[in-house]
Protein backbone atom coordinates (compact mmCIF):
# COMPACT_ATOMS: atom_id res chain seq x y z
CA UNK A 1 0.00 0.00 0.00
CA UNK A 2 1.39 3.36 -1.03
CA UNK A 3 1.29 6.40 1.59
CA UNK A 4 0.99 10.03 0.39
CA UNK A 5 2.86 12.66 2.13
CA UNK A 6 0.46 13.86 3.93
CA UNK A 7 -0.08 10.54 5.61
CA UNK A 8 3.30 9.75 6.25
CA UNK A 9 3.79 13.17 8.01
CA UNK A 10 0.65 12.12 10.84
CA UNK A 11 2.74 8.55 11.53
CA UNK A 12 5.66 10.29 12.53
CA UNK A 13 9.10 9.16 13.20
CA UNK A 14 10.60 7.99 16.69
CA UNK A 15 14.96 7.75 17.28
CA UNK A 16 15.32 6.07 20.22
CA UNK A 17 18.86 5.21 21.31
CA UNK A 18 19.76 2.08 23.51
CA UNK A 19 20.59 4.68 26.51
CA UNK A 20 22.87 7.77 27.01
CA UNK A 21 25.63 5.90 27.54
CA UNK A 22 25.71 3.69 24.79
CA UNK A 23 24.63 5.57 22.03
CA UNK A 24 26.70 9.01 20.87
CA UNK A 25 25.90 10.81 17.31
CA UNK A 26 29.04 13.15 16.68
CA UNK A 27 28.47 15.76 14.58
CA UNK A 28 32.03 15.63 13.51
CA UNK A 29 32.55 20.00 14.51
CA UNK A 30 30.43 21.18 11.88
CA UNK A 31 26.38 20.68 10.83
CA UNK A 32 23.43 19.83 12.36
CA UNK A 33 22.98 16.44 13.77
CA UNK A 34 19.07 15.98 13.53
CA UNK A 35 16.60 17.99 11.79
CA UNK A 36 13.13 17.58 12.82
CA UNK A 37 9.76 19.39 11.52
CA UNK A 38 7.71 19.67 8.16
CA UNK A 39 4.53 18.44 10.10
CA UNK A 40 6.22 15.01 11.29
CA UNK A 41 5.47 14.17 15.04
CA UNK A 42 8.52 12.34 16.50
CA UNK A 43 10.56 10.99 19.91
CA UNK A 44 13.84 12.08 19.98
CA UNK A 45 15.87 9.83 23.01
CA UNK A 46 18.51 8.24 24.71
CA UNK A 47 21.36 9.87 22.75
CA UNK A 48 24.32 11.67 23.77
CA UNK A 49 25.16 14.77 21.33
CA UNK A 50 28.59 15.94 20.39
CA UNK A 51 30.66 18.10 19.10
CA UNK A 52 28.66 19.83 16.52
CA UNK A 53 27.73 23.20 15.31
CA UNK A 54 23.46 22.17 16.50
CA UNK A 55 22.75 19.04 18.13
CA UNK A 56 18.62 19.07 16.88
CA UNK A 57 17.32 21.87 14.46
CA UNK A 58 13.36 21.89 14.84
CA UNK A 59 11.81 23.95 12.11
CA UNK A 60 8.44 25.03 10.88
CA UNK A 61 6.61 21.96 12.36
CA UNK A 62 3.12 22.15 11.90
CA UNK A 63 0.23 22.31 14.94
CA UNK A 64 -0.94 19.44 15.41
CA UNK A 65 2.53 17.46 15.20
CA UNK A 66 4.34 17.14 18.84
CA UNK A 67 8.14 17.09 18.64
CA UNK A 68 9.34 15.64 22.17
CA UNK A 69 12.90 16.13 22.78
CA UNK A 70 13.47 14.15 26.13
CA UNK A 71 16.40 11.81 27.99
CA UNK A 72 19.13 13.17 25.99
CA UNK A 73 22.94 14.50 26.93
CA UNK A 74 24.31 17.41 24.95
CA UNK A 75 28.09 18.43 25.25
CA UNK A 76 27.85 20.10 21.69
CA UNK A 77 30.74 22.24 22.11
CA UNK A 78 31.20 26.13 23.09
CA UNK A 79 30.32 27.46 20.49
CA UNK A 80 27.48 25.16 19.11
CA UNK A 81 23.60 25.01 19.93
CA UNK A 82 22.12 22.20 21.68
CA UNK A 83 18.54 22.41 20.31
CA UNK A 84 17.16 25.24 17.94
CA UNK A 85 13.60 25.64 17.54
CA UNK A 86 11.86 27.80 15.18
CA UNK A 87 8.54 27.87 13.92
CA UNK A 88 7.46 24.98 16.00
CA UNK A 89 5.12 25.50 19.04
CA UNK A 90 4.50 21.73 19.53
CA UNK A 91 8.06 21.47 20.94
CA UNK A 92 8.46 19.78 24.53
CA UNK A 93 11.98 19.66 25.86
CA UNK A 94 12.10 17.31 29.14
CA UNK A 95 14.53 15.23 31.43
CA UNK A 96 17.78 16.37 29.36
CA UNK A 97 21.09 17.20 30.52
CA UNK A 98 22.87 20.04 28.73
CA UNK A 99 26.98 20.27 29.72
CA UNK A 100 29.05 22.72 28.31
CA UNK A 101 27.30 24.33 24.97
CA UNK A 102 27.33 28.05 23.82
CA UNK A 103 23.80 28.00 24.08
CA UNK A 104 21.69 24.89 25.36
CA UNK A 105 18.48 25.80 23.97
CA UNK A 106 17.40 28.05 21.27
CA UNK A 107 13.85 29.27 21.07
CA UNK A 108 11.33 31.45 19.44
CA UNK A 109 8.02 30.41 21.07
CA UNK A 110 7.52 29.72 24.98
CA UNK A 111 7.71 25.78 24.96
CA UNK A 112 7.68 23.49 27.89
CA UNK A 113 11.08 23.40 28.64
CA UNK A 114 10.96 21.00 32.16
CA UNK A 115 13.18 18.28 34.33
CA UNK A 116 16.25 19.55 32.80
CA UNK A 117 19.96 20.03 33.81
CA UNK A 118 21.94 22.96 32.91
CA UNK A 119 25.19 23.34 33.93
CA UNK A 120 28.30 25.69 32.54
CA UNK A 121 26.76 26.93 29.20
CA UNK A 122 27.05 29.68 28.15
CA UNK A 123 23.61 30.61 27.55
CA UNK A 124 21.12 28.37 28.80
CA UNK A 125 17.87 29.02 27.28
CA UNK A 126 18.00 32.08 24.69
CA UNK A 127 15.27 34.13 23.79
CA UNK A 128 14.73 35.56 27.56
CA UNK A 129 11.98 38.33 25.57
CA UNK A 130 9.67 35.58 25.65
CA UNK A 131 6.83 34.26 28.22
CA UNK A 132 8.58 31.79 30.63
CA UNK A 133 4.58 29.67 31.36
CA UNK A 134 6.13 26.66 30.31
CA UNK A 135 9.75 26.54 31.59
CA UNK A 136 9.45 24.81 34.98
CA UNK A 137 11.83 21.87 37.68
CA UNK A 138 15.36 23.09 35.81
CA UNK A 139 18.47 23.21 37.42
CA UNK A 140 21.15 26.00 36.64
CA UNK A 141 25.03 25.43 37.56
CA UNK A 142 27.30 27.62 36.76
CA UNK A 143 25.83 29.08 33.15
CA UNK A 144 27.39 32.90 32.04
CA UNK A 145 23.47 33.54 31.47
CA UNK A 146 20.36 31.40 32.40
CA UNK A 147 18.30 33.72 30.02
CA UNK A 148 15.37 33.23 31.74
CA UNK A 149 13.86 36.99 32.86
CA UNK A 150 12.30 37.06 35.78
CA UNK A 151 11.63 33.88 36.54
CA UNK A 152 12.28 31.73 39.84
CA UNK A 153 15.41 29.20 39.07
CA UNK A 154 16.85 26.57 40.94
CA UNK A 155 20.51 27.04 41.02
CA UNK A 156 23.76 25.91 42.52
CA UNK A 157 27.51 25.46 42.18
CA UNK A 158 27.76 21.33 40.83
CA UNK A 159 25.11 18.99 40.05
CA UNK A 160 27.64 16.58 41.00
CA UNK A 161 28.33 14.43 38.16
CA UNK A 162 31.05 11.53 38.21
CA UNK A 163 33.01 12.76 35.45
CA UNK A 164 31.46 15.02 33.03
CA UNK A 165 34.17 15.79 30.84
CA UNK A 166 34.03 11.80 29.78
CA UNK A 167 29.79 12.61 29.53
CA UNK A 168 28.98 10.60 32.89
Amino acid sequence: VRKDSTELRRIGVNLLGIETARTFLDGSGSGTIISAGNGVSSFISNFTFTNASVGIQVLDNSAGASIYITNNVFVVGPTGTAITVQNSAETTILNNTFYDNGTAVSRDADIPIVNNIFPSNLTAIYDSSLAETLTEYNFFSRNTTTGLMGLPVVTGEKPLFVDPTAQD
